[in-house]
């Protein structure tokens, strides 16, 4: 039924603002959209897009995003999976639980709420690459997880296993104790921790695990860019090296993670970075 996530929405007071400190985060060029009140500031990646949404003016989306940053301010909002049928999905969905709203924006989606994050399906569509801004090597290449908090293990199952019907790739042990669990969604996953701490949200979308291609060069190209870096705890795990960003922008906690070339197989082969990403993760990051 789902196929791979479509993008996610990060919800900004002033998008032209967000969409420069993204562009140097991420080091790609973005695209412009305007309309409903809103504008979008679009970086699109092989396997996901990312959505930087602000308000302009008066409109649905508009007034949707003001509503967002005055109950809850700034931050990661949506999770936008991508499904073949919307209305197969929204009657499956359905069935599971999960009533769904189809509205029309820039394009037909189905909304709905889980247990807390905005949620809605999407029609694939044909969408042009964001192109690097800076050397190749240095920037971003893919989303590889979306980092997503619980407040209680089971939930994870029920949400995105029982519900959107994911396959728990991994079931880890963080560096804390808490056990986190890996949900394969296309070329990337979803990595869902119990929350350290009570809180009032059962469900609540963390962070952005980034891919790289060299992490050395990706950190030197963020702290020319005025960013902080930091290495996060469980970084150096199973032929992966990873960094953290301090004070990211809209406050979505960042990490950008290099794989190995290649690996020697079981079978005597090498796996390229994108089969292993899956084969043997490091333990899912988090904030610090």
């Amino acid at each position: 039924m789902i196929n791979r996530i479509d993008h996610v929405c990060v919800a900004v007071r002033d998008a032209d603002a967000a969409g420069q400190a993204f562009s140097r985060l991420l080091g790609r060029a973005p695209e412009i959209q305007d309309g409903l009140g809103s504008r979008r500031v679009w970086f699109r990646f092989p396997n996901v897009a990312l959505e930087i949404l602000g308000p302009t003016g008066d409109g649905p989306s508009g007034d949707s995003v003001r509503r967002r940053l005055k109950n809850v301010g700034e931050g990661l909002w949506q999770l936008c999976f991508r499904v073949d049928d919307l209305g197969e999905a929204v009657r499956e969905l359905s069935r599971r639980g999960l009533p769904l709203e189809v509205v029309m924006y820039t394009r037909p989606l189905a909304v709905g709420d889980a247990e807390g994050v905005e949620v809605c399906l999407v029609t694939p569509r044909a969408d042009r690459l964001s192109p690097p801004a800076e050397p190749a090597i240095s920037t971003v290449e893919a989303l590889e997880q979306l980092l997503v908090q619980v407040d209680k293990p089971d939930r994870a199952t029920e949400i995105y296993g029982l519900r959107f019907g994911l396959e728990a790739q991994q079931h880890l042990q963080g560096s804390r104790g808490e056990r986190q669990t890996l949900f394969r969604c296309g070329d990337a996953a979803i990595a869902v921790s119990p929350a350290l701490t009570s809180s009032a949200c059962a469900h609540q979308l963390n962070g952005l695990v980034w891919r790289v291609a060299n992490v050395e060069a990706a950190a030197a190209r963020l702290s020319t860019a005025g960013f902080e870096i930091f290495k996060p705890q469980s970084a150096d795990h199973f032929g992966a090296r990873a960094i953290g960003v301090r004070k990211p922008p809209a406050n979505v906690a960042t990490f950008l993670i290099e794989y190995d070339t290649v690996r020697e197989s079981a079978a005597g082969g090498c796996l390229p970075r994108r089969d292993r990403a899956f084969e043997h993760r490091p333990h899912a990051l988090r904030r610090s």
